[in-house]
């Protein structure tokens, strides 16, 4: 053993990565970033040297409207509708939390009011119908024109709400089915594209059409314009929420969208350079 040092002692120790602005600061660790608070922490993993951490989009103060117990059903649904359009981001943000199936049904009742409006416009086609057929017909004393034209009016009116009843629940059916089948298609096209999110799961993606869809289609009650409308909205909620959601990027998330339409045209022409090779080739 070797003879103590004079003093008694080593003296103090190096003083390391202490904090900035004292003498014996040497600056940040390598590999490491800054904390809030003026420390360092180990740099979180596949992040390069130097990054500093993106906070990411605030979710939507409150939660998710649909989400939230009590309060009138109405008024989360408007709330929800008016969120997811207006303030898409955070919405999403919040909705990536967890993997309620809550937006299924969000949708479905979006696609039963939408539904409804277009059954109603069906009952008022078919009331002028009947209306025309009672008003067509010719009345008078025992005349069986009048019966004739009251059979034949109200058959049109019961076929008009039977349209209606029948486009409510399709409309309802379908706006709970899609999601499940689109939203599979898109997380599959994701993982092929490696854009899925960390822990998220087939049921985020689901959550997230099921959204899009269901606040997109009530714009379709604007005449003449509402289904671009409602197909923009579709559009930009879908790109937006999964990007949201999964931190893939808009580009694959638009690419997801669009693959299956690329795909198909791509046979198509396929097809028909298949059908006119022969002409082509012909010596």
């Amino acid at each position: 053993m070797g003879t103590p040092p004079p003093g008694g002692g080593y003296g103090s120790p190096p003083a390391g990565y202490g904090p900035t602005g004292t003498r014996a600061d040497y600056g940040p660790a390598p590999g490491a970033w800054q904390t809030p608070n003026g420390g360092f922490a180990p740099m979180p993993q596949n992040f390069p040297p130097g990054y500093i951490p993106d906070a990411g989009t605030a979710p939507l103060e409150g939660g998710v409207p649909w989400e939230q117990k009590g309060g009138s059903f109405i008024a989360k649904w408007w709330e929800t509708l008016k969120a997811c359009n207006g303030q898409t981001r955070p919405f999403f943000a919040a909705a990536a939390q967890n993997e309620k199936g809550d937006a299924l049904f969000f949708g479905m009742i979006s696609g039963a009011i939408s539904g409804a409006f277009i059954g109603l416009m069906y009952v008022l086609l078919f009331g002028v119908l009947s209306l025309g057929l009672a008003l067509g017909m010719p009345s008078g004393k025992g005349s069986s024109g009048a019966i004739s034209g009251a059979f034949g009016a109200g058959l049109t009116m019961g076929i008009g709400i039977f349209y209606a009843v029948l486009i409510t629940f399709s409309s309802a059916v379908g706006a709970a089915i899609r999601p499940l089948l689109w939203g599979g298609l898109h997380h599959l096209l994701l993982m092929m594209l490696g854009g899925i999110g960390e822990r998220k799961t087939f049921m985020h993606t689901v959550r997230v059409a099921a959204y899009a869809e269901g606040a997109s289609m009530p714009w379709i009650w604007i005449p003449i314009a509402g289904p671009f409308i409602a197909m923009f909205y579709g559009i930009r909620n879908l790109v937006v929420g999964y990007d949201e959601t999964h931190k893939c990027g808009t580009g694959k998330a638009t690419l997801v969208l669009f693959a299956p339409f690329i795909c198909c045209c791509l046979c198509n022409l396929f097809i028909v350079l298949l059908g006119v090779s022969p002409a082509l080739f012909k010596p």
